[in-house]
């Protein structure tokens, strides 16, 4: 059961995401999620649902391992 959650496990890759320096992905994060939690209408929301479909492409994570971790 617990070897099946793969919610902040880390997954090789040579992507222009992979190649970020830590600290940015961590402040970019944080702007994420303040950005979700400030979203003053649901068309930011289908803008951030957009965003990170694309930053799901550019990190060239299979969507199968996306659809596994939403079960």
């Amino acid at each position: 059961m617990i070897s099946d959650i793969t919610l902040g496990q880390f997954f090789p890759g040579y992507s222009i995401l992979h190649k970020l320096d830590p600290r940015t992905k961590i402040i970019l994060a944080v702007i994420f999620i303040a950005m979700i939690f400030i979203a003053p209408s649901p068309f930011v929301f289908v803008f951030l649902t957009m965003f990170t479909l694309g930053l799901v492409f550019l990190g060239r994570i299979s969507f199968g391992v996306i659809l596994k971790s939403l079960k």
